[in-house]
């Protein structure tokens, strides 16, 4: 069972999981939508009416009876069912389809990496005055994290793919100078290319590819009683 609302609360918008609901609050359609496909950034997202972004929702969906209780499990239980949920409140239909973009792939530079396995006992992410700081991440989701269209401090400005061939988690720490901000300082600080290189022993190559994205072909607010 689930329900969903016009969102009352004033907080800050959250989500919360449990062996027994999911509770989500101050959520747009689009974020909806993004927990229930977990690992497609809101970049490889398109279409809908433009409500999908800007009305606020709460949901509160109860598991059933016998839901799994280890982690994995549970998040893949849970973003089927708000899948079916959401296609039947808000009367969504979507699609996948295949777009050729412009991208960077991650390799190593003519000196190797210079990276160091992970100390770190969880996943940290931080942006800092100069860069990022990441904790016990892996190359491709540190690829990933490059391009970040609405993050203040964008690396690249094409999505980026790991093909380092890198495998384990990595702890590391990356300063450069955002082509996209007027530095004050005399000496703003190298490009992300630079940086990568020597930085990290890492280079972006250019490149294109085929990218998944998930088109909203129709979305209609729920009726509310």
């Amino acid at each position: 069972m689930a329900l969903v609302r016009p969102s009352g609360s004033d907080s800050a918008f959250q989500s919360t999981l449990n062996p027994s609901q999911f509770i989500a609050t101050r959520h747009t359609l689009q974020m909806l939508i993004q927990s229930s496909y977990p690992h497609l950034p809101p970049w490889r997202m398109s279409g809908g009416p433009p409500w999908a972004t800007r009305d606020l929702w709460d949901l509160v969906a109860k598991l059933p009876p016998g839901a799994p209780t280890d982690q994995e499990r549970l998040y893949r239980a849970t973003e089927q069912m708000l899948r079916n949920f959401l296609a039947e409140e808000f009367r969504l239909k979507m699609h996948f389809e295949q777009r050729e973009q412009p991208v960077y792939d991650l390799v190593s530079g003519k000196g190797g990496p210079k990276l160091m396995p992970s100390k770190a006992a969880e996943a940290a992410f931080r942006f800092t005055s100069g860069g990022i700081e990441i904790r016990h991440e892996t190359m491709e989701e540190f690829a990933s994290s490059l391009f970040c269209p609405n993050c203040r401090r964008q690396a690249a400005d094409r999505p980026v793919f790991d093909k380092t061939g890198l495998r384990g988690y990595y702890d590391l720490t990356l300063t450069w100078s955002p082509s996209n901000i007027q530095s004050d300082t005399a000496d703003p600080g190298p490009s992300i290319f630079t940086a990568l290189e020597d930085q990290l022993g890492l280079k972006l190559q250019p490149g294109k590819a085929a990218i998944e994205f998930l088109v909203i072909d129709q979305a209609e607010r729920p009726p509310q009683n």
